[in-house]
């Protein structure tokens, strides 16, 4: 399955080098996760001692990686990647990305977990769910996510299914672009992302 959705990928928009991505945190967070270079992708570095019921919630940052695509700008755009993660993980694409000094003010996030595609508004230090598509996800599969925008109007795919087509009229402005892990341990690979403006 792998191999299918790696070819899948290799068609769509320009691959990101992962040596391109600069770590940041959302605003109200004390801490800005790492992020580790692995055979097998890029994995979020969960820090040690925590408890797990803190990487789980994301207390004050707690387990919670997030990366931008160095010097990516677009209101519209295309970003894919090929994503696993653990029971309880859910690794995410984010786009619209506000930021200043590497505190992420506002954006939109595509997210997986095992209960479905969801796809969330963050702004003014508030998370607010645009829309869900509950269906089971397996952990530990590759799944092929990918965002495609239009103005108010963003697709979320899964292995190139579309699964909603969700309208929302804030954030319309260009931002950046990136990837997310949090609640537990996700996988990157074949990060993608262009321009559509």
């Amino acid at each position: 399955l792998a191999l299918v959705l790696a070819g899948c990928a290799a068609t769509g928009p320009p691959l990101v080098d992962f040596a391109e991505l600069r770590n940041v945190r959302e605003s109200g967070h004390e801490h800005t996760g790492e992020w580790e270079h692995t055979a097998n992708g890029l994995v979020n570095a969960l820090p040690a001692g925590v408890p797990p019921e803190h990487i789980q919630t994301g207390e004050g940052g707690a387990g919670v990686s997030m990366a931008l695509v160095d010097g990516f700008q677009a209101r519209d755009l295309v970003i894919e990647a090929l994503v696993e993660f653990e029971a309880g993980a859910a690794p995410g694409l984010l786009y619209r990305v506000r930021e200043s000094g590497g505190v992420v003010t506002s954006m939109f996030m595509a997210v997986l977990n095992v209960d479905g595609a969801h796809l969330w508004r963050f702004q003014d230090g508030e998370w607010i769910r645009v829309y869900t598509d509950v269906r089971p996800m397996q952990p530990e599969q590759t799944y092929h996510l990918r965002v495609a925008t239009d103005g108010a109007e963003m697709s979320v795919y899964v292995n190139g299914e579309r699964l909603f087509t969700a309208q929302h009229p804030s954030l319309l402005h260009t931002g950046g672009a990136g990837i997310s892990a949090r609640e537990g341990v996700c996988r990157f690979n074949d990060l993608r992302a262009a321009s559509r403006d």
